[in-house]
């Protein structure tokens, strides 16, 4: 029988292509006067003009400027929104060159000030930076952290404002993309740490987790709501921060006749599965990324993920692989939180 491919169709990604464009015509002409009034501390000289040019690409952006070195940065961010996240990474493929006046980045960075001895206002205290302290437990079946920040102003704080507090915190010390990388939950507590980091040595214990943790893939094993069995690969830093213009979902579903009740043993057609598998890989190349393949009820499943303004899903749809057992079914969608795998995430 001849393989013969299905998909669903999805709405499509937010047209910012323009608006991107548009920001970084304007910003030619207004990146000097930006420059000038940072300098002066005259905020209000360019505030509103910035904040119109970076809503027009996506609603959901933040912004901030300041000072990097001798010069000035510029952050457009998603602030950890993942609906955003993408606009902000092509927003930064479109960057101009940076050079001695500005550098540009897709996320808040690290803070220098985190180990200066600068003091931050909160609820109506000076807070020194150098008297936060962080204590961390490591989870036991991820690369992910549990995070609680200590400072006895979180007294003075109702529950959501110390979470916000205290997600800052992180993000001057580690920035957003490591905050959100290696965090896996945060809680805010005014008692002392018994064993606790500073805030300034928060980002070796953190490249620390990086070098025990590498990517790599990890098997996984379990059962669905109605409580068939599934089995499959994934990678095990499975997060849409390393790949952020990857907010496209294909999951391409290949049928074959299982040789147990379970459904899980291809027998025969596992050869032609790791083909398909390889040829699958050769066709989207370093266009996509296939974080996840799972089996469960005679179907393998290949979870691609790639840039919804590329071409990735088209040449998928149009691939002639000639799959002998069955219907191979195509599910294209917006996923930019990478939904559809979380699930499998170790």
């Amino acid at each position: 029988m001849i393989g013969r491919m299905f998909w669903k169709k999805s709405p499509a990604p937010v047209a910012t292509a323009d608006a991107i464009v548009a920001f970084w015509v304007w910003w030619q002409s207004a990146r000097a006067e930006v420059a000038a009034a940072l300098s002066a501390g005259d905020d209000g000289r360019y505030g509103q003009a910035l904040s119109s040019a970076v809503q027009r690409m996506h609603p959901g952006l933040e912004w901030e400027v300041g000072r990097a070195g001798d010069g000035y940065r510029l952050v457009v961010t998603a602030a950890g929104a993942p609906e955003s996240r993408s606009t902000a990474a092509r927003w930064l493929l479109a960057a101009p060159r940076e050079d001695s006046a500005w550098s540009y980045f897709a996320a808040r960075q690290p803070d220098p000030v985190v180990g200066s001895g600068a003091t931050l206002d909160i609820a109506g205290q000076r807070v020194g930076l150098s008297e936060v302290t962080v204590s961390l437990r490591e989870w036991e079946d991820g690369p992910r952290v549990e995070a609680t920040v200590h400072h006895r102003v979180f007294a003075a704080l109702a529950a959501e404002e110390r979470t916000a507090v205290a997600h800052l915190l992180l993000v001057l010390a580690l920035g957003e993309e490591d905050t959100e990388r290696w965090i896996g939950g945060l809680t805010a507590s005014p008692e002392p740490a018994v064993e606790g980091l500073t805030l300034a040595e928060l980002p070796a214990a953190v490249a620390e987790l990086d070098e025990r943790h590498p990517h790599a893939h990890a098997l996984v094993n379990g059962v669905r709501p109605d409580g068939r069995p599934v089995m499959g690969i994934v990678q095990t830093r499975l997060s849409p921060v390393d790949r952020p213009l990857f907010d496209q979902h294909i999951a391409i579903a290949v049928p074959y006749r299982a040789t147990t009740p379970a459904g899980l043993n291809p027998g025969p057609a596992g050869e032609r599965l790791r083909a398909f598998e390889d040829t699958l890989l050769e066709l989207v190349g370093d266009e996509a990324e296939v974080p996840a393949v799972i089996s469960a009820d005679g179907v393998r499943t290949f979870h691609c993920y790639a840039d919804a303004t590329g071409g990735v899903a088209e040449r998928i749809r149009g691939w002639r692989h000639g799959w002998p057992d069955g219907r191979v079914r195509i599910d294209v969608r917006l996923d930019p939180q990478w939904q559809a795998v979380s699930a499998y995430r170790p």
